[in-house]
């Protein structure tokens, strides 16, 4: 069994928008990177577009919960981060401006792995 140890942790919150920067501590190479996204739509159910950062890691979606209101909670990571990441945009799938989230709320985190070093995720 892996041991890991939290690097970082930052988080936003943003109202009336339909993105979010969370700006981070530069990252260190092979570290996993884990995003929870909240959002509360303002009309139409609304889940997330992309999740991106400053040196182009790959984001996957790992998975998404939604209450009976389109409340949603996402999970997204990247496995094995580049090296020098500072910002993690998250941008909103939305119909229009006026859909923009009542509020958007993004927090990450940063782990690393304690035993051997590198990418043991896999």
């Amino acid at each position: 069994m892996n041991s890991w140890s939290r690097v970082q942790a930052h988080a936003v919150r943003i109202t009336f928008s339909h993105i979010a920067t969370v700006p981070l501590t530069t990252t260190a190479n092979g570290n996993l990177l884990v995003a929870i996204i909240s959002h509360t739509p303002q009309v139409a159910p609304t889940t997330v577009a992309s999740v991106t950062d400053n040196t182009g890691n790959v984001w996957t979606h790992a998975i998404s919960t939604y209450d009976g209101n389109s409340n949603g909670t996402e999970l997204w990571y990247v496995l094995s981060t580049n090296a020098g990441v500072t910002s993690v945009l998250t941008t909103l799938s939305v119909g229009s401006p006026s859909s923009d989230a009542a509020a958007l709320c993004v927090s990450i985190v940063e782990y690393a792995p304690l035993l051997g070093g590198g990418n043991v995720f896999i």
